[in-house]
């Protein structure tokens, strides 16, 4: 078995732009059979410094390096064969940014998407020394030993790629750990590429859908006029749902006296989605009932009010 370790530069630190692609290939005992780095033109404009709220970037190469280099497409074939290659696995430093660069690249440039499966060791990192929280890769090397750092230069691809390595290596040597031991909890630290892109793009899409109920609903609080009538106000349950149900819904208090208002401490009457969703909200809320409970079903036989 080798270990392939790689690591992806960005223009400008957003997907779908890659500058370079560095890797190392080493044995199960950590000597480096392999070492390369892809330098590209990313097509895209450089913006790496002066940037709100993420640290400057400085790469190893001059900018006119990379502007005079291949594009993706001229490396899309040897990269898919290093990530798919058998009896080799792929690690990472927060390996699930640089399997969302490539990704977005290959869609980019129309490139069909390709499966590998990477390990992050970041994670790994985190959990075996039981850190609050990830550090990045810059902090991590901490634990490499002087000498074994020397000639590695940050932001360079396939130094990176190496520095990774290292401190995988040393993390297991430094707690006593076999790779297979650490792997005991794999799936903390496995992603398959296409199942991780596949599940970000449906939490992008289940986001702009909640943008879109909470703006639903939050114009019909807006518009609604201030009078005497009950108000009322819904369950977040039912704010989970989709565009047409509560479009539906604001369809039916419409058709009530009720007003609606925002929260549940303004409202005399929650609507729920069901009995479930009632019985959920009494054993979790800490705020005195101070409301009547409507399911969704009793909303439709709610009668107007004279």
């Amino acid at each position: 078995m080798k270990y392939l370790f790689f690591d992806i530069e960005s223009p400008d630190g957003n997907v779908g732009a890659i500058c370079e692609f560095g890797y190392v290939i080493c044995d199960e005992h950590f000597k480096v059979l392999d070492q390369n780095v892809f330098v590209m033109n990313p097509e895209r404009k450089f913006n790496t410094i002066n940037r709100k709220r993420r640290p400057d970037v400085h790469f190893y190469y001059p900018k006119h390096i990379y502007l005079n280099s291949p594009t993706f497409p001229n490396y899309y074939e040897r990269i898919k064969k290093l990530l798919t290659q058998p009896d080799v696995m792929v690690f990472g430093y927060s390996v699930s940014n640089d399997i969302r660069y490539i990704a977005y690249t290959c869609k980019r440039y129309l490139l069909p998407s390709f499966d590998y499966v990477a390990f992050d060791v970041q994670t790994m990192h985190k959990n075996v020394k039981k850190l609050d929280h990830i550090v990045g890769l810059d902090t991590a090397i901490n634990d490499i030993p002087v000498n074994e750092k020397q000639g590695l230069f940050m932001h360079r691809s396939d130094c990176d790629a190496k520095m990774t390595m290292l401190v995988l290596k040393y993390l297991l040597a430094n707690h006593h750990l076999t790779l297979n031991e650490l792997l005991n909890n794999g799936s903390l630290y496995r992603l398959s590429a296409l199942t991780y892109i596949k599940q970000l793009e449906e939490n992008r899409k289940n986001k702009q859908e909640r943008a879109k109920i909470q703006k639903l609903w939050f114009d019909f609080v807006n518009n609604s006029v201030i009078d005497e009538r009950k108000t009322c106000t819904l369950s977040s349950q039912i704010l989970k749902s989709d565009v047409k149900t509560l479009a539906d819904i604001i369809k039916n208090i419409k058709q009530t006296n009720l007003r609606p208002v925002r929260g549940a401490r303004n409202a005399q009457y929650l609507i729920v989605k069901d009995k479930n969703d009632e019985l959920r909200l009494r054993a979790v809320f800490t705020i005195p009932i101070t409301f009547e409970f409507i399911t969704l079903e009793e909303l439709v036989n709610f009668k107007k009010k004279n």
